[in-house]
C-alpha cells in the first residue's frame, strides 16, 4: 500500500521529463554543427595567435562593433602583445538557425599566458551563412 503513492509519485516526476521538442533534421543538425565548428576555428586562431585567420571568420561588410580590418588590427596587436592565448566556450546557445542566417549567446573567456590580457564575457553572435560556411556579421555584448 505504501508502494503505491511512491509509484504514482515517480510516474509524475517521469511524465515532466517528456520532451515535445520536434526533432532536429538531419539539415538542422549540420548547419548548428556549422556554427559550433565556426567557434572552434575561433580557439584554433587564438591558440595560433593568427590575426590573419581570426579576421577571416567576419563576413567582409561587417560594421557592427568594428570592421573587419579593425578585427585584424585590434587582432595583430593583441596577439603582439600577449602572444597565443586560449579561447575557452563556457556555453554556447543556438537561438535562431535557418538556411542563411544564425544567432548565438555565447559566454566565453580568453586567457593569456601572463594573464594580463584575459577577458571575457557574454555576447549575442549573428551570423550569415556563404557557400557553406559561416562568417560573424556582428556582435554585441549582454550586460
Amino acid at each position: 500500500m505504501r508502494l503505491t503513492p511512491l509509484l504514482l509519485l515517480l510516474a509524475l516526476c517521469g511524465c515532466l521529463a517528456v520532451s515535445f521538442r520536434r526533432p532536429q533534421t538531419v539539415e538542422e543538425s549540420l548547419k548548428e554543427r556549422g556554427l559550433r565548428d565556426y567557434y572552434l576555428d575561433v580557439k584554433n586562431a587564438f591558440a595560433l595567435g593568427d590575426a590573419q585567420a581570426l579576421a577571416a571568420l567576419f563576413d567582409p561588410a561587417i560594421t557592427k562593433p568594428m570592421t573587419r580590418a579593425q578585427v585584424l588590427a585590434w587582432g595583430n596587436k593583441f596577439f603582439a602583445e600577449h602572444g597565443a592565448a586560449r579561447f575557452h566556450i563556457e556555453k554556447l546557445e543556438v537561438l535562431e538557425l535557418g538556411y542563411r542566417h544564425g544567432l548565438t549567446r555565447l559566454t566565453y573567456k580568453v586567457e593569456t599566458k601572463s594573464g594580463k590580457g584575459d577577458f571575457g564575457g557574454v555576447e549575442l553572435d549573428t551570423f550569415t551563412r556563404r557557400s557553406g560556411r559561416w562568417l560573424m556579421t556582428s556582435w554585441e555584448k549582454v550586460p
